[in-house]
């Protein structure tokens, strides 16, 4: 923030919330003074500053002992980053994962919110403790309801690695009719031109008063990027719409570490003295944007997985279920009003379902590219121990998946009333001789598999899969990595699902 005046008077609307509080951790966003714009030294005790090894990057809050929220794009980029904390200035923290959600999209920033996990956890004291998160529902009704926030941010020093004081500044909340905004996030307006490039990652906050016994600051967004001039809005990632996600993920990378299987109130402890936690030779940041599509998949067996059957008069393809709601399968074909069974491996069929609505891939033209469609169920379904198959996400993971076979498939075989399944690995046909093969067209989205004479034929109907067995966590997984588009001449070719799933979480997310 670029104007010089650090202390403003502000009228900030007092919440009231009469609902038991559900903070991520305690103590938390405690106020001292009588001040609602408090920015002297005891005034933010949760405001980070990030930077990499030669400048200072964006601001943050403490959220957690081991934990700051920030923009997902202030921390995708690859080195080590670094933390201070406006109370211990010259303690500076190593990041070592940096966690991005993963429905970030860099192109337009739509849900900009990420973590960085800390390299050693953070002493809480009367000068450093965390911002609160309400994990509570009722918080996200005083969005609409309440027109004025705050923003604090860092006055960054031309040097660009030291940081001056904070500074707090009026945000009016603008309707719809004013401002167009994306979803989950808080359209606002300054009240002076203050924006800078470094505001990025900046909380929007405001108190509230709970229980009538304790008043408390509470962020609800974080800055994710509008006009330095004043005249145009500022958009604020909506915090309360990804409290689930801040938990969920705080609850894993904590776990990993510390044993820890759920997040734990916290309890102040003795100030310490400042220290340095950096090493000399420090590894870069780990930047992880979540693993999976959908976070409960896998089963606990490599069969363990939820297909579909789809059919229709005239029409019958398998797909896949990818999360509890959604299903994969091509769209060649595909009726607008059609049934759905869930199925497992063996073949066995379950009741059928009511699909909601079809998503065809936007760039599908009935000639085999992109042949994809996601359908959505009316509920979530849930059969006994199987699951959504997983879909990697990470970049890095899939390309890695992508070269390094084999792949495997599955066909099932039938001897008097028993059904085996059997487990087949196979490699991937290139596209120009399987192009040459078909005599036909394969694109580069697409796959190339040959029929196996191991096979009992019963692999290659349309929306059948391809998958990617993986080592995650100490535990073998199974990757969605293909659905069969057709099949001709002994080969299949199949939609290359890697190559989606942007398309495929943004569907999931909205839907």
């Amino acid at each position: 923030m670029q104007s010089s005046l650090a202390w403003i008077t502000l009228f900030i609307l007092v919440l009231s919330h009469q609902s038991t509080a559900q903070f991520l951790v305690e103590p938390c966003g405690t106020l001292f003074g009588n001040s609602d714009t408090n920015v002297g030294p005891l005034g933010v005790p949760w405001m980070a500053a990030i930077s990499n090894s030669t400048h200072f990057l964006c601001g943050g809050t403490l959220i957690h002992r081991s934990f700051v929220l920030t923009a997902a794009h202030c921390i995708m980029q690859r080195g080590t980053l670094f933390v201070k904390l406006r109370a211990h200035i010259k303690t500076q923290y190593t990041a070592t994962h940096a966690l991005l959600h993963r429905a970030f999209s860099k192109s337009n920033l739509r849900n900009d919110i990420g973590l960085l996990k800390l390299s050693s956890s953070v002493v809480f004291d009367d000068r450093t403790y965390p911002i609160c998160i309400d994990l509570g529902k009722g918080t996200k009704d005083h969005i609409e309801a309440k027109g004025t926030f705050k923003s604090i941010g860092w006055k960054a020093k031309k040097t660009g690695l030291e940081l001056d004081e904070v500074e707090a500044v009026a945000v009016n909340q603008m309707n719809q009719t004013e401002c167009q905004k994306p979803k989950n996030t808080i359209c606002g307006a300054l009240s002076y031109a203050c924006l800078s490039a470094n505001d990025s990652g900046n909380p929007l906050t405001n108190n509230i008063f709970f229980n009538c016994t304790s008043d408390r600051e509470v962020q609800f967004g974080i800055t994710s990027y509008g006009t330095l001039n004043g005249d145009e809005p500022v958009i604020f990632t909506d915090v309360t719409k990804y409290v689930d996600w801040i938990r969920e993920t705080i609850n894993i990378f904590y776990e990993e570490d510390t044993s820890v299987n759920t997040v734990r109130a916290e309890k102040p402890n003795l100030p310490c003295e400042d220290s340095v936690t950096q090493s000399p030779k420090t590894p870069p940041t780990q930047m992880v944007q979540e693993m999976w599509l959908y976070r409960d998949c896998g089963g606990d067996t490599i069969r363990s997985h939820l297909l579909a059957f789809i059919y229709e008069t005239n029409f019958q393809a398998n797909g896949v279920f990818v999360t509890d709601r959604f299903v994969i399968t091509i769209a060649r074909d595909l009726p607008e009003n059609v049934y759905l069974a869930p199925m497992a491996l063996n073949r066995t069929v379950y009741t059928s379902l009511q699909v909601d609505s079809i998503v065809r891939h936007p760039r599908y033209l009935e000639d085999n590219q992109n042949n994809l469609a996601l359908l959505k169920l009316k509920g979530p379904v849930t059969i006994g121990d199987l699951k959504p198959m997983c879909v990697l996400t990470m970049k890095m993971f899939q390309q890695e998946a992508e070269s390094t076979p084999p792949f495997t498939l599955f066909d099932v075989g039938e001897t008097g009333e028993s059904i085996s399944i059997y487990e087949h690995d196979v490699e991937l046909v290139n596209l120009g001789e399987c192009s040459s093969r078909i005599r036909g067209t394969t694109g580069q989205n697409q796959l190339c598999i040959v029929d196996s004479p191991a096979t009992n034929k019963t692999f290659g109907k349309r929306g059948d899969f391809l998958g990617k067995r993986m080592m995650y966590l100490g535990k073998e997984w199974l990757n969605l990595f293909g659905i069969v588009s057709y099949s001709t001449n002994g080969f299949h070719v199949l939609t290359n699902i890697m190559r989606y799933t942007e398309w495929m979480t943004q569907v999931v997310t909205v839907n």
